[in-house]
C-alpha cells in the first residue's frame, strides 16, 4: 500500500507541476497577444492620422477641406502640392471618422502655435507636416494634425 501511495504522490506533484506550467505559458501567451492587439490599434491610428494629413497636403476639396486644401493656382490652372490654401485651411472642423476624429489643426511657427480648431479628446497623436500656408503671402510653416480616438 505504501508504495502505491508513493506513486500517486508522484503523480499528483507531477501532474500539478505539468497544469502550473501550462497555465504560465498561456499566461504568457495572453500577455504577448493582449500587446501585440495594443501596438495594431496604434498602428491603425498612426496610419490613419499619416493618410488625413498627406490628404490634407496633397488633394483639393472646397466643399469638404479635410480631404483636401492645397492652394489652386488660378494662372497656371494647377494645384500646387504642399502649399496650402489658408482660406480652406480655416474651414476644416471637427469630423468624426467612426474610430478616429480629427480634433485638432495647428500651425507651428519658431514660437507660437495658432490653433485652427482644438478639441482634444483621450488618447490623441499629432502629425506634423512642412508646409507652405499661401495667404495674401507665402509663409513656411509646420502644419499639425491631431486625431484622437472615439
Amino acid at each position: 500500500m505504501e508504495k502505491g501511495m508513493i506513486f500517486s504522490l508522484d503523480a499528483m506533484i507531477a501532474t500539478a507541476i505539468l497544469l502550473l506550467s501550462l497555465m504560465l505559458i498561456f499566461l504568457s501567451f495572453n500577455s504577448f497577444a493582449q500587446n501585440q492587439i495594443q501596438n495594431t490599434k496604434e498602428s491603425d491610428k498612426e496610419l490613419f492620422a499619416l493618410a488625413l494629413s498627406e490628404a490634407i497636403v496633397k488633394n483639393r476639396n472646397e466643399k469638404e477641406p479635410w480631404k483636401g486644401a492645397i492652394y489652386f493656382d488660378s494662372e497656371k490652372q494647377r494645384t500646387e502640392q504642399n502649399v496650402i490654401d489658408a482660406v480652406l485651411l480655416s474651414k476644416i472642423s471637427e469630423t468624426d471618422f467612426g474610430d478616429y476624429l480629427l480634433s485638432g489643426i495647428y500651425e507651428r511657427s519658431s514660437n507660437e502655435i495658432q490653433y485652427f480648431f482644438n478639441k482634444q479628446k483621450n488618447n490623441c497623436l499629432v502629425v506634423e507636416r512642412f508646409v507652405v500656408v499661401k495667404e495674401i503671402l507665402e509663409r513656411k510653416t509646420i502644419l499639425g494634425v491631431v486625431v484622437c480616438e472615439e
